[in-house]
């Protein structure tokens, strides 16, 4: 039997709260691979995507909505690609690497 992967997670749109960031399981080293070099961010755990996901979430909502790809106004955020789906969603690319990212 081949080694299992670990479990890992990364950043995707929420299914159903639009602009919204929540955690995603990544299925397969194939998966995270690709997600890496469309620099995607990954986690070893959904506690620390979830954080991630939940400040992102956070600066958002405190900006009203109006928080542009840009360092200086404190975005942490280029938004969403449709290079790379878990379950159907985009994966969300931020400008920043969040804390607990590997």
């Amino acid at each position: 039997m081949p080694p299992s992967y670990p479990t890992r997670y990364t950043l995707a749109e929420h299914e159903g709260i639009q602009y919204a960031v929540v955690a995603a399981r990544i299925p397969d080293t194939k998966t995270e691979n690709k997600i890496r070099a469309h620099n995607g961010v990954v986690f070893d755990g959904f506690k620390a995507a979830d954080a991630a996901a939940e400040e992102i979430n956070d600066r958002y909502a405190a900006a009203g909505g109006n928080v542009y790809p840009d360092p200086a106004n404190g975005a942490l955020v280029t938004g969403f690609t449709k290079k790379v789906r878990l379950d159907g969603q985009r994966m969300y690319v931020p400008l920043r690497v969040p804390a607990g990212a590997v």
